[in-house]
């Protein structure tokens, strides 16, 4: 059905990675195996560190805060605790510079794609794939977002739509409708196969004539 009013919600923060997913551990792949496949995959990938999954990455106890400061990572110290903003510094062409230092819950985090490898209900060209998939729809966002005259590819790609959708004046109806349906359907994809617990509407919901999308946890 045709979408109309887009009716603005602001994004709930997007915590990530989730703790208690360890190293991944399957009886259909071999450990090396399944490491290999997860480098190459994630050396292709960076959605967790990129800002798409994320908005920020809490620091855990055994995180050394004074060292990843060291490092040149910007912390932001709150009442809830101390995290890094995403997109991520250390992220650079995919790539972690960080990687030996990098934080606990970036050591932990696997996405769905990953367990789903290791399990054997996917083969690593399918994971590719579905990686190249998510990175054709951000760069559409990205065109509609430039488009609109808007965007700070410092900030995460889900609180950029914000923004705009926000903001009456730079973009038209039509731009607006397109970049809300845009990344309602991101999120809902990323929720279907990346995610680990499943985030509401990202950035602005769409008045339409279907079933409300539920909404509202943090990854």
């Amino acid at each position: 059905m045709r979408r109309s009013a887009v009716r603005i919600r602001l994004s709930p923060p997007l915590e990530g990675p989730p703790l208690g997913y360890g190293a991944i551990q399957s009886d259909s792949l071999s450990a090396n195996a399944t490491a290999s496949a997860a480098s190459r995959l994630c050396t292709a990938c960076g959605l967790c560190c990129n800002g798409v999954l994320f908005h920020t990455v809490r620091l855990q106890p055994k995180d050394s805060a004074k060292e990843l400061t060291a490092l040149g990572m910007k912390l932001k110290h709150k009442s809830k605790g101390t995290s890094i903003h995403q997109p991520c510094p250390a992220l650079r062409e995919l790539q972690c510079t960080i990687y030996q230092h990098r934080p606990e819950r970036c050591r932990l985090f696997e996405c769905q794609q990953l367990t789903r490898l290791a399990a054997g209900e996917t083969t690593e060209e399918a994971v590719l794939e579905a990686i190249h998939d998510v990175q054709r729809r951000v760069a559409h966002l990205e065109t509609l977002m430039r488009q609109a005259g808007k965007t700070d590819p410092k900030r995460p790609l889900s609180k950029r739509c914000d923004k705009i959708l926000a903001d009456p004046l730079p973009a038209t109806q039509g731009l607006r409708v397109a970049l809300a349906d845009a990344m309602w359907e991101l999120n809902d994809l990323l929720n279907r196969d990346f995610r680990l617990a499943p985030v509401g509407w990202p950035g602005a919901s769409i008045q339409e004539e279907q079933p409300a999308h539920d909404g509202g946890s943090e990854a």
